[in-house]
């Protein structure tokens, strides 16, 4: 081999920075994976989450409605009656007669008041 290509070829080595070297190196790069794979779970389950969650809460109202006792509630029909009639009541004007005094009106009296400035005759 010619000697400007070994030299080139020894300048150009590429340099092992393998910054897990030690006896720990394997145990960091274990740990900085489950790290990051917890992370990722930890996120995906907030998106999912996000991405579901008004259907979620309706799915769970109608879960919890189904399981509720199905029934037909029985109708107070007397207490309906008294309800309408009462209603019926209010609606009604009731009737005022036109001969009732106003009290915002206020009529001008015509008598006279006394006052300091009449002379009297001894």
């Amino acid at each position: 081999m010619p000697t400007f290509l070994l030299n080139f070829m020894l300048m150009n080595k590429p340099k092992n920075n393998i910054s897990y070297k030690g006896s720990y190196g394997v145990w960091r790069i274990i740990y900085l994976l489950i790290f990051a794979i917890l992370i990722t779970a930890i996120a995906l389950t907030y998106y999912f989450i996000y991405q579901n969650i008004y259907s979620t809460i309706a799915n769970t109202n109608t879960v919890t409605l189904l399981k509720s006792t199905v029934n037909i509630y029985n109708l107070d029909i007397a207490a309906f009656e008294r309800a309408a009639a009462a209603i019926e009541k209010k609606n009604k004007l009731e009737y005022f007669a036109p001969d009732i005094r106003n009290i915002f009106y206020y009529q001008a009296n015509t008598s006279t008041y006394a006052s300091s400035n009449t002379k009297t005759n001894p």
